[in-house]
């Protein structure tokens, strides 16, 4: 028996202080992080549907890798595996680490999107005359951006907590 344990100490001002900083830290690099990701995200869901073999082929390993390694080991790995070669700061590691890892996850969730829009869409967007890059852009991706966005806030907030532990 060792007793009981000290009581912690009170709450301060400080406390209060300090907490909101983090937060506001947090908050601050998943937002640079998310902004990153969406972009990212999308180039890789197009390039898996309708780039050609190689483009398919790197996009999909690019999901798989990302998506199949903890987010922890990605930033040690960015952060001081690629030191010798690239000096980024810890805040610049951070974002462009979470950024590439959830711009994976961003892939998947467009990439269900546009399988979720008709084929015959594109279709009879081609049959208008339209060259694909004009059909995905002006008929396919709108109607598929419908169907990805509300999943978005959960990638945040999912991303929020794990720039929260990466922080």
């Amino acid at each position: 028996m060792l007793g009981k344990p000290p009581a912690p100490p009170p709450l301060g001002a400080g406390h209060v202080v300090l907490f909101l900083k983090g937060a506001g830290f947090t908050l601050v690099v998943s937002s640079l992080a998310m902004a990153l990701a969406i972009p990212l995200g999308l180039l890789l869901s197009i390039a898996r549907l309708f780039g050609g073999p190689l483009a398919a082929r790197l996009a999909s390993a690019y999901v798989e890798i990302y998506r199949g390694t903890p987010v922890l080991l990605q930033l040690y790995l960015l952060y001081y595996g690629l030191a010798p070669l690239l000096k980024l700061g810890a805040l610049p590691a951070a974002i462009l680490g979470l950024g590439m890892n959830y711009a994976a996850y961003e892939a998947e969730v467009y990439r269900a999107g546009i399988q979720a829009v008709p084929k015959t869409q594109l279709e009879a967007a081609l049959a208008l005359g339209m060259s694909t890059r004009l059909a995905l852009r002006r008929v396919v991706l709108p109607q598929a951006l419908r169907h990805a966005v509300p999943t978005s806030p959960n990638d945040f907030i999912a991303l929020l907590k794990t720039a929260r532990s990466s922080a």
